[in-house]
């Protein structure tokens, strides 16, 4: 994939009926070939139109909104972060998901630290993603410390990298992630949702940023 203009969609990692009878085939196939693809072509679009931004990644664009001039800045960003948001939540998924992390990874212990257990985890989050007013998602992020916390936002935000955040873990709550094969049940999508997730890519991805993290020590606190 290249990581500047023209972007490109990321590959779906596993066939479009791999995730029944959780998240169905028809649902996949539109919201991958339909909306997340017409976030890269209007990305694409919107940067053929600007020149001056075509050498900036995903993470430039979104981490620094600001420096795109303000006549061109909202087509931009916010297809970018369509791009963003869905390549997390497709490559976050898998036909071989299971229950939760490996208990012995350093998800685990996180998710146990700051959340005193799995399962009070999962009812947070569960919790934050049904709330979710309208359109928009629900993220587990990790801070640049190494702090899990979730996190929601509307429409094609992307709070977490726009505040140092890393997302671990993204869950779509558009009605078109869902709503072919649950109507208006939102809560049955999420409880679905849990038996396709992708551990072994969100464990992977909080190991990348506790590895950048200093030891701490008494002495550092003192300083």
């Amino acid at each position: 994939m290249n990581k500047t203009y023209p972007f490109e969609q990321s590959p779906l990692p596993y066939e479009a009926d791999a995730l029944e009878p959780y998240i169905d085939r028809q649902t996949v196939q539109v919201h991958y070939n339909g909306h997340y693809k017409s976030y890269v072509d209007n990305l694409n679009a919107a940067l053929e139109k600007s020149p001056e931004y075509q050498n900036l990644t995903l993470e430039d664009i979104l981490k620094k909104p600001n420096d795109i001039a303000s006549e061109v800045r909202t087509p931009i960003v916010r297809n970018a972060g369509g791009v963003y948001n869905h390549m997390h939540y497709f490559n976050g998924m898998t036909k071989d998901g299971a229950e939760g992390p490996d208990p012995d990874s350093e998800l685990a212990k996180g998710i146990d630290d700051f959340f005193d257990s799995f399962e009070n985890f999962q009812k947070e989050f569960s919790a934050a993603a049904a709330g979710v007013f309208g359109s928009g998602y629900a993220c587990l992020v990790a801070s640049p410390q190494g702090w899990l916390q979730i996190m929601t936002f509307s429409n094609q935000d992307v709070l977490p990298i726009s505040h140092g955040y890393v997302p671990l873990l993204t869950l779509d709550v558009w009605e078109h992630s869902y709503y072919l094969k649950y109507q208006n049940k939102r809560a049955d999508y999420i409880a679905a949702w849990w038996k396709v997730i992708n551990w072994q890519a969100c464990e992977k991805a909080y190991k990348e940023v506790a590895d950048k993290l200093k030891p701490f020590s008494f002495e550092d606190m003192m300083r």
